[in-house]
Parts: structure tokens; C-alpha cells; sequence
């Protein structure tokens, strides 16, 4: 194995860990009946602010930059790995 397909791996890896240590840290919020959010919500209604949508944007927006920003990095890895070497 080469010295950048190691450094490849390593970071891929590093990232991976990343994310699912980011993933598991989180209070979600959620309860256990499944139907406790409502994915279609009204503005205005009552419930729109228990929504998924406002949710995912408004309570955890960090998170979902941040794991986005970690499967870019994971595509360009894996871009990185399947290239071929001109030697």
C-alpha cells in the first residue's frame, strides 16, 4: 500500500469516527412513537415548531452543516482513493 493510500485511509477513517461520534452525542429529541413528529406541518399551526423541518434546521443547524461538510470531505476521499496513479 502506498504512503497516500494510508493517508487516505487514516483520514477517511478519522472522519468516519467523526461523524458518528457526532451523531451519537446529540440529544435528538425524539420520543418513542414514532408519530410524535409531524413531517407535513401548517404555518401556524401549533405544532409547526415540533416539526422536523423546523427541527432540522432551527435546533440542530450546526449538526447538519457539520455532517455535510463531513460527507463532502468522505466524497472527495473517495474520489481521492479510486483515481488512478500515472507512474
Amino acid at each position: 500500500m502506498s504512503k497516500k493510500t494510508t493517508t487516505a485511509l487514516v483520514l477517511a477513517f478519522l472522519l468516519g469516527v467523526a461523524l458518528l461520534g457526532t451523531v451519537a452525542t446529540v440529544d435528538w429529541g425524539a420520543g418513542d412513537d414514532i408519530n410524535s413528529i409531524p413531517f407535513n406541518p401548517v404555518e401556524g399551526d401549533p405544532a409547526f415548531a415540533d416539526s422536523l423541518n423546523y427541527a432540522l434546521f432551527e435546533d440542530y443547524g450546526a449538526v447538519v452543516i457539520v455532517m455535510g461538510l463531513l460527507m463532502f470531505a468522505a466524497i472527495l476521499g473517495g474520489v481521492y482513493l479510486a483515481k488512478e496513479d500515472l507512474e
